[in-house]
Formats: C-alpha cells, structure tokens, sequence
C-alpha cells in the first residue's frame, strides 16, 4: 500500500503540490478580502484587484520552485511578467465573473467569490503549466551526469 501511495505521489507531485500552494494561495487571497469586505466595508471593484494583487506576490516562487520545479536561469523576470500576465487574465475572469453573478443578483458576493476561485484556480495551474513555467526548466535527474 504504501508503494502505491509513493507511485501515485510521484505520478501525480506536481498536482498535490499545486494543491497545497494554491490552497494557500487562496487562503491570501481570502484573508486579504474578507478582511476589507467585513472590517473595511471594501466593495469587490477595489478589494478583489487588492486581494489578487496579495495573492500573485504570494505565489510566484512557491509556483516557480515547488510546483513546476522550474531553474531556468536568467529568466526570472521573463517568468515574473508571464506569470502576472496571466493572472491578470484570470482576473479579469473573476471581475468579469463577480460583476455578472453580484450585480445581476445571482448569488451573494461572498458565495459567488467562492465559486469563482474554484475556476481561478484551475486556470491558473493550465496557464502555469503551459504559458509560463513549461517543461524546459525542469532538470531531468540524469542532467549534469558525465557519460562514461
């Protein structure tokens, strides 16, 4: 069982590990606007940018280091702008998304900033995984290895 376990972490790293950053990640974001929303009585127009803005700084190198593994040198900043970029998209998502289910009374502010995070989250990891960090980063174990 507990072999089982090891393979499907392995199979499977990036994703938990994702998981666990974005969770976190979101926990930021959260705080940051719950905390406006409650004690500040902060609307979404400005919060949500506020509390997005806390959560991109919060993520890159958790994303770039443990997520995506990714030690590609001299491309920090590259990675930054495409990262941010990225988010950016998502956030206007969640704007989009936010002023469609509020204003149109769909659902409560707070229910719909939860709904809509479970959609951030996911396209953040595929815009991650595709647009920013890729593959050509990740050192294969065998690299740097002399051949005999």
């Amino acid at each position: 069982m507990t072999e089982k376990l090891k393979e499907l972490f392995i199979k499977y790293k990036s994703i938990i590990i994702y998981i666990i950053v974005g969770g976190l990640t979101t926990v930021v974001n959260w705080v940051v606007y719950y905390f406006n929303y409650f004690v500040l009585g902060m609307s979404y127009k400005i919060n949500n940018p506020i509390a997005w803005a806390a959560a991109v700084i919060f993520a890159y190198f958790p994303n770039k280091y443990l997520v995506f593994e990714n030690r590609e040198e001299g491309r920090g900043l590259i990675q930054f702008v495409k990262f941010v970029g990225s988010r950016v998209t998502t956030l206007v998502i969640e704007q989009v998304l936010l002023w469609v289910l509020v204003e149109g009374e769909i659902v409560a502010e707070v229910y719909a900033k939860i709904v809509i995070s479970v959609i951030v989250v996911i396209l953040n990891y595929v815009f991650s995984k595709i647009l920013v960090f890729g593959r050509s980063g990740k050192k294969k174990p065998e690299e740097g290895l002399e051949q005999k």
